[in-house]
């Protein structure tokens, strides 16, 4: 038997004439075929928008690998066959994750209806640029359910269309481009109003399309998407923190404050505001927040515990100041533990870590950040950690060095959805056909993996900062800081 010449190709499909050599039979066999809709040419495609790979890197390696592959033109018209599909395939999957999450609101014990029949949910919500230095022409704005964790909803903005750009002058060209909807361009401003554009567009269709009010936005300290949300009067929505970006605020806000007092007077140096100190303020206030939140304290219990954080370090032997510490027998304070008997020693302190004067420039710091407004909006003290993951999914399915079109990011959002909410396997809910029991192996090791990535980057950091702890036995400041158990201070 022998392969006789190519007789058909299109795409990745080909069709080749076989000779038998014994009979002189010969037959026709085709590699797929070009008319299914999920042949080898639409999985080629689809495999290159998962994996982020242009036309050109595909085309470099049919060229080393001396592969006859497909052209320009044929790619780009199955890319927008699965840009098309990827419209209905993510509505039909969103109208799937949102009654999952109504049935999940409902079987919570204190579920309380509403009169209308909206379900009213809490969710996070961030906004991501296509490159870096928010000098970008695309950016996305995408919403989680923050009791189920899936994505319900996402917009994708782009200021710029490469084909009005090619024609800016040809009035009646630019005219029959819009009308036919194939313009890419959807947003006149700057990239740093993408993400309060669309947090507006999701926010007014949240009803209509999901029924669904998002009362609740968690999102970091940036008020403008909340500011935008807040002036349509949809409904009334509450703002709630990212509590990492909340307690980021305290480094920056020290920083900036030890930059102003330089020089004679200053508040920088050894025995003073020193960079490892400020880390510990950091990681001392977002722990008190986290500590309080998980015992439903009020926020006057919470601010002494912030308050506290300064006084430990103001304090020494001749000056004990632990007003704000806790006094009951759970206390990680040791000169309140050694008062109620629960220690029969403590190490010494003759010198504050933090003198006076210090002290006294930087609790202004404190007090702010102690606010009822800011941390009545840490009750949760909840985090943006899932927008994060969400959005490097994104990208790395339209990577950020490369300039990419509207749909590009469009698609790749489509697909980074579908793996976030349903793992590896919810690329082929874009393909027609069963998906083959090698490719359903393939996308289980793959979700296996990533489970174990992620739970060997958790234990590398527990480790490190297993580690830290221990080399804190040698420092003189070990055991002060809100919210640390005492056996981390040990």
């Amino acid at each position: 038997m022998s392969l006789g010449p190519l007789h058909l190709k299109n795409g990745m499909c080909m069709t080749h004439n076989v000779l038998c050599s014994l009979c002189g039979n010969e037959k026709r066999l085709a590699t797929d075929s070009p008319d299914a809709s999920d042949n080898l040419t639409r999985r080629t495609v689809l495999a290159c928008k998962d994996t982020g790979i242009s036309f050109e890197q595909l085309e470099r390696f049919w060229g080393v690998t001396d592969t006859d592959g497909m052209n320009r033109k044929l790619f780009y018209e199955e890319k927008r066959n699965i840009e098309t599909d990827c419209n209905e395939k993510i509505r039909l999957h969103f109208d799937s994750v949102c009654k999952f999450v109504r049935e999940k609101y409902e079987s919570q014990p204190d579920y309380v209806p509403s009169e209308d029949g909206i379900l009213d949910v809490v969710v996070t919500f961030d906004g991501t640029w296509q490159k870096r230095g928010r000098t970008s022409h695309n950016g996305v704005g995408v919403v989680i359910e923050l009791l189920t964790g899936f994505v319900i909803d996402f917009e994708c903005i782009s200021n710029f269309c490469a084909e009005c750009e090619k024609h800016k002058n040809d009035d009646e060209w630019m005219q029959s481009h819009r009308d036919s909807g194939r313009c890419e361009k959807n947003f006149d401003g700057n990239s740093g109003m993408m993400e309060p554009e669309a947090a507006k567009e999701m926010w007014k269709r949240s009803i209509e399309k999901n029924n669904m009010r998002y009362a609740v936005m968690l999102s970091d300290g940036d008020s403008k998407a909340f500011d935008a949300v807040s002036k349509l009067e949809l409904y009334d929505v509450k703002k709630e923190e990212c509590i990492n970006h909340v307690a980021k605020r305290m480094r920056s806000r020290l920083d900036t404050l030890k930059k102003n007092h330089k020089g004679k007077g200053g508040i920088g140096g050894k025995g003073k505001l020193t960079a490892k100190i400020m880390e510990k303020f950091q990681s001392y206030y977002g722990n008190a927040i986290r500590k309080h939140a998980k015992l439903g304290s009020s926020i006057e219990e919470l601010r002494k515990s912030i308050m506290a954080i300064l006084s430990h370090y103001m304090s020494s032997d001749a000056n004990p100041q632990h007003e704000h510490c806790p006094t009951d027998d759970d206390t990680w304070c040791k000169y309140n533990k050694l008062a109620l008997g629960l220690i029969d020693d403590m190490p010494p302190q003759p010198v504050p870590r933090i003198s006076e004067h210090v002290g006294n420039i930087i609790r202004p710091v404190f007090v702010a950040l102690s606010s009822d407004a800011i941390l009545g909006r840490c009750q949760r003290a909840m985090t943006q950690n899932a927008n994060e993951s969400f959005n490097n999914l994104i990208w790395s399915r339209c990577p950020k060095e490369n300039w990419t079109s509207k749909s590009s990011v469009f698609i790749a959002t489509v697909l980074a959805t579908l793996k976030f909410n349903k793992g590896a396997a919810g690329v082929y809910d874009l393909l027609s056909g069963p998906t083959s029991c090698r490719q359903d192996v393939r996308a289980r090791v793959h979700d296996r993996k990533r489970i174990v990535a992620g739970s060997v980057v958790n234990q590398r950091k527990k480790t490190e900062r297993k580690y830290a702890k221990r080399r804190k036995t040698t420092d003189s400041e070990e055991g002060y800081g809100a919210g640390i158990e005492d056996s981390a201070s040990r």
